[in-house]
């Protein structure tokens, strides 16, 4: 069965192919580094679905963008037109974005759930109660029209007056392809509901990771909780007319109080047991009580409202009891001034440091699993930190192929953003650099720093050097102001615009600028993590596990930070740009090696004349 439906291949996506049928014969599972223009999805999704289709499995293809939902839509459609093949595709977003219910967006993903259970057994959800009976007709419209988005799934099902998740989740009971956000298959409670609603296993599935250079943050990020100041007081006035439960809640915003006010520190580590101990003696009741009792309040209110903040902060308490290595418990006093008046926000986190506690009895499980991105470097690294088998794993690195000469890649080593040398001389340095290559650069430059900071700082020489338009990334942008942003920088491409934002942040990541759209990148220093309580325990747990913690926890996910900014440049084989670094790190040994050799990198003092060659190359008959 050959279901490939492009007229040609791209180099190397036979050798990809194959490497994955090889894969998937042995049962094993599968790190590829790929970089762009390999053609990674098509190249992973269509042998697989070939494999899938022969051997009645389930292929689950997880991605942490909506927008790369649609690439692997358009694939399928495409071999359904070229060759005929129907694929019946289930496609899920998070829950409460699929729900038909008026104001669930603004809860955040727990209370939904607490929500949604409630609704649902108390009958109160039209939309649930109308799917046994309507619910069939649009599943049968949705299979007929397969492949379909989860806009169509949405779409149909309000038209029926159904539950939209309910209708993913009896397509996906027909579905070759499930396509899935992360947190559907590593989160436990939602997978385990999922799967049993799929009627599906993992031992029958396999699981495709798109962008996998995100999976290990963004599994720490859904096992970590927060406990905030906010939840205390919001769960002291709904608590106001039940004496014995605003007792407790009161207790515990003293407790945390008192252990705020006895550090001097911003943020201080907290023992498990000890914060237990105190909150028990305090209140009367044990741990369980305390639990049982707050989350029984927390269901009579949700009775009348859409959220529960005693039934969260049970929930907190419910994970902060589990013992485990794997997590970091930290208390943080944040001030804020505002104006003339300062306030001070109280925030206990219990912070996962090991992503390997969900992702490595998934990939034991499943049928295979194959990860995959343009920056899994070092694979060994994903490899070791995921919970990946040795002896079941293969790896598979492929080269760029797009011609290298149309990549200049330069460093310039006589700066820094190291926090012992930031001064108003350095700024400036930098400044300079990034607009005399910036005003050279024919079109728009993107220039990401390490943080909205130095950004600031450098921007103030910046603005009177440049000779372009500039747009500056705002912190916390919303969806349309982002979008904004983006087509403004688009529509100034003739011209030339430069973008300055911050590496990891909202144009860093999943922007496709390709042609004429962007002809350079500047990453100014090295965007590596706050040495805070947080990242030093994570670079404790990994040097303990691995004798890497420095590696893993600190430098290579900032190098690939930065990878992913310059990666903005050079989308397709006939683009070509400039990719410049600056910061005197990029050319030390520990860094420099985990920079992309295929690129080409030149150590300069004088930039500007390297990126002037370079364009008038590109301009000669």
């Amino acid at each position: 069965m050959d279901l490939f439906p492009f007229e040609e291949k791209r180099p190397y996506q036979d050798e990809l192919m194959n490497k994955v049928r090889d894969v998937l014969s042995s049962k094993h599972h599968l790190i590829v580094h790929a970089p762009t223009g390999v053609g990674k999805t098509a190249s992973v999704l269509i042998p697989a679905l070939e494999y899938a289709l022969k051997n009645n499995l389930t292929i689950f293809f997880l991605t942490s963008r909506h927008t790369h939902h649609n690439i692997v839509l358009e694939t399928l459609k495409l071999i359904n037109q070229k060759k005929g093949v129907r694929i019946i595709v289930s496609d899920f977003v998070a829950k409460r974005w699929m729900c038909l219910q008026s104001g669930v967006s603004e809860l955040n993903n727990f209370d939904f759930l607490e929500y949604c259970k409630s609704l649902r057994k108390e009958g109160a959800c039209p939309f649930y109660n109308n799917f046994k009976d309507k619910g069939k007709k649009a599943v049968g419209r949705l299979i007929e029209n397969s492949p379909v988005s989860n806009a169509d799934i949405v779409s149909i099902s309000n038209d029926q007056g159904v539950c939209p998740y309910e209708v993913a989740c009896e397509l996906g009971k027909h579905a070759n392809v499930v396509i899935v956000d992360y947190m559907h298959i590593f989160e436990p409670h939602i997978r385990q509901s999922l799967f049993a609603k799929l009627n599906k296993t993992l031992e029958d599935s396999i699981l495709i990771v798109d962008e996998a250079h995100n999976l290990p943050q963004r599994i720490r990020n859904m096992l970590s909780m927060r406990l905030t100041s906010f939840t205390i007081n919001g769960a002291l006035n709904e608590s106001e007319n039940a004496d014995d439960i605003h007792e407790i809640i009161q207790k515990i915003a003293i407790i945390l109080e008192m252990l705020s006010d006895e550090s001097e520190k911003e943020e201080t580590e907290i023992d498990r047991e000890y914060l237990m101990d105190l909150i028990e003696q305090d209140c009367g009741f044990t741990m369980d009580e305390i639990i049982t009792t707050l989350h029984t309040f927390g269901d009579e209110v949700r009775k009348f409202k859409k959220r529960s903040f005693c039934s969260f902060v049970a929930h907190f308490l419910e994970a902060w009891k589990v013992k485990s290595e794997n997590y970091i418990r930290i208390l943080r006093k944040i001030k804020r001034k505002h104006k003339t008046k300062e306030s001070k926000r109280i925030e206990l986190e219990l912070a996962c440091l090991d992503p390997a506690v969900a992702s490595k009895p998934i990939i034991y499980e499943s049928y295979s699993t194959i990860i995959m991105s343009g920056t899994l470097n070092p694979t060994s690294m994903y490899k070791e930190i995921l919970g990946f088998p040795d002896e079941l794993t293969e790896i598979i690195e492929l080269p760029s192929p797009f011609p290298p000469k149309n990549r200049l890649a330069l460093i310039i080593p006589d700066t820094s953003t190291k926090f012992e040398k930031r001064d108003e001389k350095q700024y400036q340095k930098i400044a300079r650099h990034c607009s005399s290559i910036s005003n050279l650069i024919p079109g728009n430059v993107a220039i990401f720093f390490p943080s909205y900071y130095i950004r600031d700082r450098v921007y103030e020489f910046f603005a009177d050097m440049s000779n372009k338009t500039i747009l500056l990334e705002k912190q916390d942008m919303s969806k349309p102001e982002k979008q904004e942003l983006f087509n403004r920088f688009k529509s100034m491409a003739n011209e030339g615009a430069v973008l300055m934002g911050v590496s990891g942040a909202n144009f860093s990541e999943g922007v496709d600028l390709p042609g004429d759209f962007l002809k350079g990148v500047i990453i100014v220093g090295v965007p590596l993590e706050h040495p805070d309580i947080k990242t030093k325990a994570l670079i404790d747990h990994y040097e303990k596990k691995f004798k890497a913690g420095w590696d893993y926890a600190y430098i290579i996910p900032a190098i690939n930070k930065a990878l992913q900014a310059a990666g903005r440049c050079i989308r397709s084989e006939t683009d070509r740009g400039v990719v410049v670094f600056i910061d005197e790190r990029f050319a030390w040994p520990k860094y420099f090696r985990l920079l992309p050799h295929s690129w080409r990198f030149t150590l300069t003092h004088e930039p500007a004349a390297k990126v002037k060659d370079f364009f008038s190359q590109e301009q000669a008959p």
